[in-house]
């Protein structure tokens, strides 16, 4: 009996062992199944993805191809490409065309801008031909208009776009300068101008260069004397070149000695007219030449006017000078050469007329401040105790 129920024990165990094999079994087929239909799927997605690598391959336009154009007909896409292009949407103008700027090889996203019709120069003449009556085109729906299309595509599955040309460039033949030699006294300025030739040229930006710097300077023509020697100034503009050898002598210094309320320089026409009088001039600074005197003079009738320039207690001239003067206004330019004055040193300007001539009249507030020469001091006196101040214009050279 226990051998009896034992054996139907195991018959029970056997039965369930074989039940969860066929469970097993049947879990493993449908997984297989599973695995198989994945395997599947992922092959068709590496199929597809391959595809579309392959076309992309195909159809990926080089730089500087067209991807779609805008006529009278409106915007039309050449190839599916277009939608690639970033920023999105590139939108051209009447006339224009979509052209490949950059390709992206990572990605294949494309950069694109907008050019019109007059960068066509370049691509093969039926290309080109069929682009234009694209851009001409009222509509693109028509026949026409679709027979250029597909002429187009069909070119272009033969023939890759042909790359657009950068825009024609003209070159710079020439730069001329207005002058080729300059002369500047220490300080002044003067202006240099640069002609490109031809006036058309693309790039007509001319650079400003000098050498020595330190000279002179050069800012965008206005050349300015730094101090005493030479230097060449130059103007580039695309790799071509003109230059103006600038010599820089010693500064110059025009002193308008006086001013009245007006802003004129007094006349020499105070009553009652004189045969002769003096006028103080001590320099301030060393290294100081007296060039010239400038003033307006007004004679009592018509006669000679003897100018002479003395150390004050000295009878030595240092220029003795005659002027022909009528009667009424003269505008009377003394050059006294290249007198040295020592600073500190009071000099004496003596004038007199064989017919008298009036002399200046000028107040204590109308004296310009400089830092050359002092006018308004000085042991030449008018009259009792009045120092005449000399009006006009003293022309100074630095050594």
């Amino acid at each position: 009996m226990a051998s009896a129920n034992a054996a139907a024990e195991a018959a029970k165990r056997a039965a369930s062992g074989e039940a969860n094999a066929k469970q097993s079994a049947s879990k493993a087929a449908s997984s297989a199944q599973q695995t198989a239909a994945s395997a599947t799927l992922a092959a068709g997605y590496a199929e597809q993805a391959e595809a579309a690598a392959d076309r992309a391959a195909a159809y990926a336009p080089s730089e500087g191809a067209v991807l779609s154009v805008n006529g009278k007909g409106g915007t039309v896409r050449l190839n599916a490409l277009d939608v690639w292009a970033l920023p999105r949407p590139v939108s051209p103008k009447a006339g224009q065309l979509v052209r490949v700027v950059k390709v992206d090889a990572s990605t294949g996203t494309l950069t694109a801008d907008t050019i019109s019709t007059d960068s066509l120069s370049g691509l093969g003449s039926e290309e080109k031909a069929l682009l234009l009556k694209l851009l001409n085109s009222a509509s693109y729906t028509d026949s026409s208009a679709r027979d250029d299309l597909k002429a187009l595509k069909k070119l272009w599955d033969t023939t890759p776009p042909t790359p657009l040309p950068d825009p024609d460039i003209i070159p710079v033949e020439k730069v001329t300068l207005s002058r080729h030699t300059l002369e500047l006294s220490r300080g002044s300025t003067a202006d240099l101008s640069a002609s490109v030739v031809p006036p058309d040229a693309t790039d007509q930006t001319v650079l400003w260069s000098v050498s020595p710097t330190d000279i002179v300077s050069v800012d965008a023509g206005r050349v300015t004397a730094l101090k005493k020697g030479s230097a060449v100034v130059t103007a580039t503009s695309d790799s071509k070149s003109d230059s103006c050898t600038v010599t820089v002598t010693p500064a110059v210094y025009r002193i308008e000695t006086a001013h009245t309320d007006s802003g004129d320089i007094p006349a020499w026409d105070t009553y009652p007219a004189k045969s002769e009088f003096f006028m103080p001039l001590t320099a301030k600074k060393a290294g100081l030449l007296l060039r010239s005197l400038e003033f307006r003079v007004k004679g009592y009738v018509p006669g000679t006017m003897r100018t002479v320039l003395r150390k004050y207690g000295s009878t030595t001239a240092l220029a003795d000078k005659f002027t022909d003067i009528i009667r009424g206004y003269n505008d009377v330019v003394l050059d006294m050469g290249s007198i040295a004055l020592e600073k500190g040193v009071e000099y004496q300007l003596y004038f007199a007329a064989s017919n008298n001539f009036y002399p200046p009249s000028v107040q204590p507030s109308w004296v310009a401040a400089n830092d050359c020469i002092d006018i308004a001091h000085g042991s030449a006196y008018y009259g009792n105790d009045t120092t005449l101040i000399f009006s006009g214009t003293v022309v100074l050279q630095e050594t």
